[in-house]
């Protein structure tokens, strides 16, 4: 078992260099480097541009550290503006890390800040998390950090496949059918609980995608919703965003599933295990019991989880017409896609029980013998 995980991993990480480096564009000319804020040498505010925007316009001279690429080592002085807007302004002060970026014309450089570098504190969280999972979780926590990678990996191949022209559903439904075996199989081994589990997430999230295409399509959205989908389509105009809209639903909804027909499936196994009698119905009804219990919790999460994310967007329902907020296209999607993840849930608990009955059935039924990969 391990070695089939250890040649999974390599495998993918032999295979995404090989996509990453399909269609990227060559910058010679441009990079984006680590640096650290020396000194700020100077702070001043611009008085024609302040009367001219009515707001102030400070000016920073910075003298920064360059900690990689050509110029690493090097102190250079860079200009920083501050324009008053929060949104936009970078205000930094000695000791910050920042992110450079680094234009090379010839054989002159010009060097702008570009935004905080927060990658330490990323990596210090990240790390921290794998620590926990090592030390509470012991084995477990091994797997669970292996399945986090797997599936980080097969999310990037998603993405570079859909960035090279791939239909964004077809091959998103493709891939999260893959992830649900895979998760499974290294979480819990290869076994008749585990191929349960995987074939019901699988079938409830053919629902999933059904739902997404036939809604999102009544709603009439187009995908343009926010900066980061106007952006995309400058860059790659010939992709679909109302079908990768439809793949972020799907995605959205494949995280929950994964855990609630988990739980049906494992609660029919066990149900099967401890009694050979238990028919089919048996299962069924005790996968549905099971499957009613489980989404009491996860609906509410579910509903918890994605306010917390678009909390911003739900204050500003203090400030403008509720009609008008309604169809705000970033609103529409984040209902419908809360609706669509619900209904899923909804309808995944009889798919996932049927499945997963039949599944567990069919092998005590036929009298067929567990091979040593199934046990």
């Amino acid at each position: 078992m391990n070695r089939i995980i250890l040649l999974f991993l390599f495998i993918m990480l032999g295979v995404i260099p090989c996509f990453a480096g399909s269609d990227l564009p060559e910058r010679i000319h441009s990079n984006y480097e680590n640096g650290v804020v020396v000194e700020v040498l100077s702070e001043k505010n611009n008085e024609e541009l302040s009367k001219l925007f009515n707001l102030d316009q400070i000016g920073q001279i910075l003298r920064v550290k360059i900690l990689s690429g050509d110029l690493k080592n090097q102190e250079i002085t860079v200009e920083n503006q501050l324009t008053s807007n929060p949104a936009f302004d970078i205000n930094v002060k000695k000791g910050d890390r920042v992110l450079l970026s680094v234009e090379r014309f010839f054989k002159e450089y010009e060097v702008y800040v570009a935004a905080k570098d927060r990658s330490a504190v990323l990596m210090f969280l990240v790390s921290l998390f794998f620590l926990l999972l090592l030390v509470i979780g012991g084995r477990a926590g091994l797997k669970i950090i292996l399945s986090v990678l797997s599936s980080f990996f097969l999310l990037v191949i998603l993405f570079l496949l859909i960035l090279n022209g791939l239909r964004p559903v077809f091959i998103t439904f493709i891939m999260l059918m893959t992830s649900a075996f895979v998760l499974r199989f290294i979480l819990n081994g290869i076994n008749v609980r585990t191929i349960s589990s995987a074939l019901s997430t699988s079938a409830s999230l053919s629902a999933g995608c059904l739902l997404s295409i036939i809604f999102i399509n009544i709603s009439d959205l187009d995908g343009f919703h926010c900066e980061e989908a106007v952006i995309l389509h400058s860059l790659k105009p010939f992709l679909d965003n109302r079908e990768i809209l439809m793949s972020s639903v799907m995605i959205a909804v494949f995280g929950v599933l994964l855990h609630i027909c988990s739980c049906i499936s494992n609660r029919i196994f066990e149900l099967k295990s401890s009694d050979v009698k238990n028919n089919f119905v048996s299962l069924f009804k005790a996968g549905m019991a099971q499957g009613r219990e489980t989404i009491m919790t996860v609906s509410t999460s579910f509903l918890y989880a994605y306010v917390g994310l678009m909390i911003f967007m739900f204050l500003m329902l203090c400030e403008i017409p509720f009609l008008k907020f309604i169809n705000l296209n970033s609103v529409v999607i984040v209902v419908i896609t809360t609706c669509i993840a619900s209904i899923n849930l909804v309808v995944g608990i009889p798919i996932s029980a049927l499945v997963s009955s039949w599944v567990v059935d069919s092998f005590s039924k036929n009298k067929l013998k567990y091979p040593s990969f199934l046990k």
